[in-house]
């Protein structure tokens, strides 16, 4: 009997490139945008010969070197021995490019074995021992969604042979279709522009993975001279269209940095999901005259990463505590470095009471508060998202 859909990836991702290293590190390199924020892949030696250790190279959240090995087995497996095999080859590349990188921040690994959580966070445990904090293993079941996806049926048709379903074409049309005959039709005089497009929908493809804030206040200051003090960033349609999430900024009185820098600590959670708070570490701003919250984030749509093509109308109500009254000029709030809300504050409009779950701050719940913007929406099917350019590597106080 003939296979087809899952059943047939996970087949082929087995079977179909064995003893083919070279197709394998080229498949892994095409999959990198869809698995996590990577941009700049290249591969190095795949055809062999001395690779410096590491079989690509990337770069993450626009600024951190990742290396990565490739460690598939021929049929890849999913029983003890084939994870302890997938186990040792992590375990030997990662102290490959730790040797070659003693300053090495990031590694990816891909394998086509089927590991366990467990097992998933013992390697990581182990890479943190070696200095190497930021770990990304790509186990078979995430190959298998990222080649069954839209985005990856292309790549799916070229290193496993597998043709697209009726479906999946139509699916691959719609998402894709439309953006790229506006490509291929573009003037040949405006290369340049058609190419800064084709980045910027790759960009729009990819899961949203950042959620920073940014607010200019009118003069400098540092955490120990504001004080007790926060925000209170109230969105829509980011996780789910219909889904609001809160994003509560502290200014941190007692952190090191606290006397020369801003410090701010934020926690996130949905509105109809308040026992689930995420908290998130500290962030300290390069500059005086401006809050910052630097968020890693995950959020869902239909089952599936959120990326920025998914967003369609937004909203924002922003609330502030009393001591930034009258400090605050103006507040933005940027998704994997595109700005989707800018405020400017030019009047308070009144008090009022806000409501914040147990977990929050403890200070946060006795202040006063006071609405800043009520409900502002953007039509992002309508408006062009622009690139801010304030998306830097996170700057976080070590307190």
């Amino acid at each position: 009997m003939s296979q087809n859909g899952p059943c047939l990836t996970e087949e082929r991702l087995r079977h179909y490139l064995d003893a083919n290293q070279v197709m394998r590190e080229r498949l892994c390199l095409a999959l990198m945008p869809m698995v996590g924020p990577y941009t700049q892949e290249r591969p190095r030696r795949p055809k062999g010969g001395p690779d410096g250790g590491r079989d690509i190279e990337a770069v993450r959240d626009g600024s951190i070197v990742v290396w990565g090995a490739v460690g598939f087995q021929n049929g890849g497996g999913a029983d003890a021995q084939a994870r302890n095999d997938a186990s040792k080859k992590f375990r030997s590349d990662l102290e490959r490019a730790v040797k070659e990188n003693s300053n090495l921040q990031a590694f990816i690994f891909f394998t086509n074995v089927d590991l366990t959580p467990k097992v998933i966070g013992d390697l990581k445990d182990f890479a943190a021992t070696r200095g190497v904090g930021l770990v990304d293993i790509v186990d078979f079941e995430r190959l298998r969604h990222a080649l069954d996806s839209p985005e990856g049926l292309i790549a799916r048709l070229q290193y496993l042979g597998i043709p697209m379903s009726p479906t999946e074409q139509i699916a691959l049309v719609s998402k894709f279709g439309s953006q790229l005959q506006n490509a291929v039709s573009a003037r040949f005089d405006r290369v340049e522009n058609t190419l800064s497009e084709m980045e910027r929908f790759l960009a729009f493809q990819k899961p949203i993975h950042r959620l920073d804030v940014f607010v200019l206040l009118k003069s400098e200051m540092c955490s120990a001279s504001i004080g007790e003090e926060g925000l209170l960033l109230t969105m829509g349609g980011i996780q789910a269209r219909s889904s609001y999430l809160n994003l509560l900024l502290w200014n941190k009185v007692d952190d090191k940095l606290a006397r020369d820098r801003i410090v701010t600590q934020s926690r996130l959670w949905l509105l109809e999901e308040e026992g689930k708070m995420v908290n998130f570490a500290n962030s300290a701003s390069a500059s005086k005259s401006v809050i910052v919250a630097y968020c890693e984030v995950h959020f869902s749509y239909f089952g599936r990463p959120a990326s920025l093509a998914d967003l369609a109308e937004v909203a924002i109500t922003v609330h502030l505590t009393e001591g930034l009254k009258e400090q605050v000029h103006s507040i933005a709030v940027d998704a994997n470095g595109y700005e989707i809300f800018r405020i400017d504050v030019e009047s308070i409009v009144k008090e009022a009471s806000v409501k914040l779950t147990q977990d929050v701050f403890e200070p946060s719940k006795s202040a006063k508060w006071f609405e800043v913007a009520v409900d502002r929406r953007r039509n992002l099917q309508f408006e062009r998202l622009n690139f801010s350019g304030r998306m830097a590597p996170l700057q976080k106080s070590s307190n």
